[in-house]
């Protein structure tokens, strides 16, 4: 990182993602400041030792690197823009680093009027596995040097995947991945019951540890909204298969599974609630 981005750190939005960044930054020695439009949750991060701010425009002016952990384009959008936001402090020592995930769109948009104003932007969607975040950078290989210590502390594995907005196009893979292979779980676990077996002995016999979560029925997550965001992925991603006309049929069919569940579902429902949809369809 440059020098002139080698001091503090602001996040915008401590969710669950923002508040195991914010525990990662503060263990590491970073100075942190902070903000959420819920007034619980930036309590809990000031909790954590991070400086609490009363507006995005007040964590760009008290930082240098700006890590937004936002559930989607409409809430970037709005930290992005008005008074308040973040366009309205940004200058030539920021880099803004977009870790939700957001339509490319977005981020290319945003990115040019960052830029506009001297400053510098990368998109760096996030991915859980069992050592931590995976996280896919989009940018510039200068900007994605800058951004990378800040990066290392919050993620196990931190990768340049290409120009900007393309962290963002393989976390929308990686989102049908997950979603494939949970449905094509979904639906062995319900035809073994169909067919008058156990489904325990899908991790039992066969030695497929991807079923324990729905053998476990284990639906809500509180707080968390997993299946509503995995769904709003999907959608992001079907938005690109229609622009660009590509053939992409199972990415239709999970999506569709995924939406009817979500329209049926409880706030807090996690992805495994997907087993639903074939519940409901055998009855």
């Amino acid at each position: 990182m440059s020098d002139r981005n080698a001091g503090s750190v602001g996040i915008i939005g401590v969710g669950m993602v923002g508040t195991r960044f914010s525990q990662k930054l503060l263990g590491a020695g970073w100075p942190l400041t902070v903000f959420d439009i819920d007034p619980e949750k930036l309590r809990a991060a000031a909790e954590l030792g991070a400086q609490p701010a009363s507006s995005a425009r007040e964590v760009v002016e008290r930082s240098d690197v700006v890590l937004l952990c936002l559930p989607g384009s409409p809430p970037v959008e709005e930290a992005m823009n008005g008074p308040d936001g973040i366009l309205a402090a940004v200058t030539d020592r920021h880099i803004i680093i977009d870790t939700g995930t957001t339509r490319p769109a977005t981020d290319i948009e945003y990115a040019a009027k960052v830029r506009e104003r001297g400053g510098r932007m990368v998109d760096a969607p996030i991915t859980g596995r069992a050592p931590g975040y995976i996280m896919m950078v989009g940018g510039s290989e200068e900007d994605f040097r800058e951004a990378e210590p800040v990066l290392q502390v919050v993620g196990y594995k931190v990768c340049h995947v290409g120009a900007l907005g393309h962290g963002q196009r393989l976390k929308l893979v990686n989102q049908l991945i997950l979603a494939g292979r949970l449905s094509v779980f979904c639906e062995a676990v319900s035809l073994a019951r169909e067919l008058g077996l156990d489904p325990e002995q899908i991790v039992s016999v066969l030695e497929f540890d991807d079923a324990k979560r729905l053998l476990a029925r284990r639906f809500s997550v509180p707080g968390s909204q997993l299946l509503a965001l995995h769904t709003k992925d999907l959608e992001y991603l079907s938005e690109l298969i229609e622009d660009d006309d590509l053939y992409a049929p199972l990415t239709k069919i999970v999506t569709e599974i995924f939406q009817e569940t979500r329209g049926r579902g409880e706030r807090d429902w996690a992805q495994a609630s997907v087993l639903t949809h074939w519940e409901q369809g055998s009855r």
